[in-house]
């Protein structure tokens, strides 16, 4: 059973040479953005196919989000989106 993967807008499209821009955090948005539905779990790999960001960037990105609680890790290698970001989004 193949999945197929939607990707998010690359940081390129999302990031114009503007001299004000924070990248981390436009990368981050990026990542936030593969998440499509509620209560649904990515494992890395899915989210790096949809966010087209290199691994070691996705992982940092996402451990950090686990601490700041924006991202929850479901057992050792799936991530999903935390309530608080899921109210943040309606």
């Amino acid at each position: 059973m193949e999945e197929q993967l939607q990707t998010a807008p690359t940081s390129d499209a999302l990031t114009p040479r503007d001299p004000y821009l924070v990248k981390s955090v436009v990368h981050a948005s990026v990542i936030l953005s593969a998440f499509h539905m509620e209560g649904e779990e990515l494992s890395l790999k899915q989210v790096v196919a949809r966010c087209n960001l290199p691994k070691s960037m996705v992982f940092r990105l996402l451990y950090t989000m686990e601490r700041c609680a924006f991202v929850e890790k479901v057992g050792k290698n799936l991530y999903r989106l935390t309530s608080r970001q899921l109210e943040r989004a309606s």
